[in-house]
């Protein structure tokens, strides 16, 4: 695989997004006729991964897990999440 489909559409009037292998907008313009694709090749997304991973690597060497309410916290356990679904160490 070398490419990634992000498709968005809405349902019940919020804005959602789905990724996948294969571009199957035609499932989704079956609930958003407004439903759109993006082709998105693999390699683009290696310099961000390696930002995902620099940001959460950074606070964990600097300050330490963030508790709730402190600066960066929403930042810091989306990326931790986003790489823990990609496989990688977070």
């Amino acid at each position: 695989m070398s490419t990634l489909w992000l498709i968005t559409y809405s349902i019940h009037g919020q804005a959602r997004q789905a990724a996948f292998g294969h571009n199957a907008i035609a499932d989704y313009r079956a609930i958003d006729p407004n439903a759109t694709v993006r082709e998105i090749p693999l390699a683009t997304l290696a310099p961000l991964i390696d930002l995902a991973r620099a940001f959460v690597d950074n606070i964990d060497e600097w300050d330490g897990e963030p508790a709730p309410g402190m600066r960066w916290y929403r930042e810091y356990h989306a990326a931790r999440q986003q790489l823990q679904a990609l496989g990688e160490r977070a």
